[in-house]
């Protein structure tokens, strides 16, 4: 009976988290200018690496999305203005270069009502060696959803947190 309940609870989770998602993406642009990044030499690329965006096809464009938007609030007012491009479970080449990747590890609404964003940031600099930025996180609490609209928000925010933390780092090695 309680395993029956975990199922269904974590059910009930993952399809909030896909119409929160879809209200989210209705309601903000796209992130960032990407094809203008693209076109630039030395821009700083990003990529997401997420290994439940790899398992579950059917959730990968609503959590890409939400990682899109996460970065793009995150590096509003830093240094990279519009000189970067993200890449969602991109391929990283042998030899890196200007690279910072972010390998999701937890990605959830906590039993207590947060919003937790964990991933590992590695950096790649101009020659190709990499720096280990360490585990950033970032935590929203739950408190003030009152509809499924603001769970996407929520989730997206969680991120971003962590998103900045990862970001003042690669400031602090630059």
């Amino acid at each position: 009976m309680k395993k029956a309940f975990q199922i269904r609870n974590s059910v009930v989770s993952t399809i909030i988290f896909v119409f929160a998602s879809l209200a989210l993406m209705t309601s903000q642009a796209t992130a960032g200018n990407t094809k203008a990044a693209e076109s630039m030499d030395g821009a700083l690329i990003v990529n997401f690496d997420d290994l439940l965006g790899h398992v579950d096809p059917n959730i990968e464009w609503i959590r890409e999305n939400l990682l899109e938007t996460a970065f793009y609030e995150a590096s509003r007012r830093t240094k990279l203005a519009n000189n970067y491009v993200v890449e969602y479970n991109g391929s990283i080449p042998k030899l890196p270069k200007n690279l910072l990747n972010l390998r999701i590890v937890e990605w959830r609404r906590s039993p207590t009502n947060f919003y937790e964003f964990r991933a590992i940031a590695t950096y790649y600099d101009a020659d190709g060696k990499a720096t280990k930025l360490g585990t950033v996180s970032g935590t929203r609490s739950g408190l003030s959803v009152f509809n499924r609209y603001d769970v996407g928000e929520h989730f997206a925010d969680a991120a971003e947190d962590a998103i900045k933390k990862a970001l003042k780092k690669l400031e602090t090695i630059s």
